[in-house]
């Protein structure tokens, strides 16, 4: 079971890595841990996993961010009664993950998120025109990791 202070070590660093690209994120310890209490339709990702993964922490707090922007409060069951404007938040937070990613010349991560990419462009339960969205990102993240792999 992830510790505040671990949350909050990786909160910091990952603000950081968003600084850099003048990016910022209104998120707290305590906002990470209520979005991983919350109810979600599909399996997830653990706390304590990624916490382990520097571009899954950019990605939660992103999407975190996202979403109370969005003016949805993180109760317990935000993402199942908010799927369409979450799902919005998801693609947002995915598309900044992979570029950072991307940017850092992290091959390894951009090809093991190739495949949940394709996963949610073909999720039935996500709007067409976030398929269509999701098939464009995977495009572009096999794009950039076949640019990193010409360049090893």
């Amino acid at each position: 079971m992830a510790k505040r202070s671990d949350i909050e070590n990786a909160l910091q660093s990952a603000t950081q890595v968003l600084g850099r690209l003048s990016r910022t994120c209104d998120v707290s310890a305590e906002d990470v841990a209520k979005w991983f209490e919350a109810d979600t339709l599909y399996p997830d990702i653990t706390l304590d996993e990624v916490l382990k993964n520097p571009w899954l922490v950019v990605h939660e707090i992103v999407e975190i961010d996202a979403v109370k922007k969005a003016g949805l409060v993180l109760t317990k069951d935000v993402m199942i009664a908010n799927p369409d404007e979450v799902d919005r938040a998801h693609h947002e937070t995915a598309t900044v993950e992979l570029r950072i990613a991307a940017k850092c010349n992290d091959a390894a991560h951009l090809r093991d998120r190739i495949p949940d990419i394709r996963s949610w462009s073909k999720d039935p339960h996500v709007l067409p025109e976030m398929r269509a969205r999701y098939a464009r990102l995977c495009s572009e993240t096999e794009q950039a990791l076949r640019t990193i792999e010409n360049e090893e």
